[in-house]
């Protein structure tokens, strides 16, 4: 009986393992479900209709903000996913639900709805930037790239964080304390994780994806810690929200 039960087992972990290499597989590699392969810079879209106009405008944007990252690695190749009528996307869902995006190695995956020619995404009835969208998923990649299976298990401010930080740095985030203001209003006005602080005219960002870029921009700005040793030295960053209130508290006094 002992006997029959241990091969039982070993027989349904070989199954797992290998239903879950074949769906590893077909994840990582999602050109089977496309009709199309498009290449831009560095990234290879994967579409089921023509790409909409504007698109590769958009595309070329996101890399021209990623180049800014430290990580960024010109021959790493991307491989970006479109929801427009391929499986592909709703195999995926099965697992992340329905977000604005979602990267895994290097291929990211954006979801509908997506408004190329005014540049936005819609979630829940929010838009979002859409170029900043990209970067920011196009940003994951490049952490994958860099730091492998081992990310999984940091602090979700120090991934979402920095995926913020690169994709809005251009045009939010030149001023720490302004910002930090704007997310202690937003948080005493009740709102919580996907709500919205909206920045200088633009689409907002969800609150506490907003936080966690403002607690990455404090030690690479004004701490002056590079990405790679913030994401490598674990003990670096375990209490960076007070770290962070401190630093602004003692600003308002200067």
């Amino acid at each position: 009986m002992k006997k029959w039960f241990k091969r039982s087992v070993a027989g349904l972990l070989i199954m797992l393992a290998g239903s879950f290499g074949t769906l590893s597989v077909l994840i990582l590699n999602p050109g089977w479900a496309y009709a199309h392969q498009t290449q831009i810079g560095q990234c290879r879209v994967f579409h089921q209709e023509s790409l909409p106009a504007g698109f590769e405008d958009r595309l070329l944007d996101a890399l021209a903000i990623i180049r800014q990252s430290p990580l960024y690695e010109q021959d790493y190749l991307i491989k970006l996913c479109l929801e427009d009528g391929a499986s592909y996307p709703d195999l995926v869902r099965k697992f992340v639900g329905s977000p604005r995006g979602v990267s895994y190695g290097n291929v990211a995956l954006i979801f509908r709805e997506f408004h190329v020619a005014e540049n936005y995404s819609l979630l829940n009835g929010k838009q979002w930037n859409f170029t900043e969208l990209l970067a920011h998923e196009l940003t994951h990649c490049l952490q994958a790239n860099k730091f492998g299976i081992p990310m999984l298990r940091k602090p979700t401010w120090k991934i979402e964080g920095y995926a913020e930080y690169v994709a809005r740095r251009a045009v939010h985030t030149s001023n720490l304390r302004q910002n930090y203001q704007k997310w202690l209003a937003a948080k005493s006005a009740g709102l919580t994780q996907w709500d919205m602080v909206f920045l200088e005219g633009e689409m907002g960002v969800g609150i506490d994806y907003f936080h966690y870029m403002l607690g990455v921009q404090f030690y690479l700005e004004v701490k002056e810690i590079p990405y790679i040793e913030l994401m490598e030295k674990d003990e670096l960053g375990k209490n960076w929200q007070e770290e962070l209130a401190d630093w602004y508290e003692l600003e308002a006094e200067i």
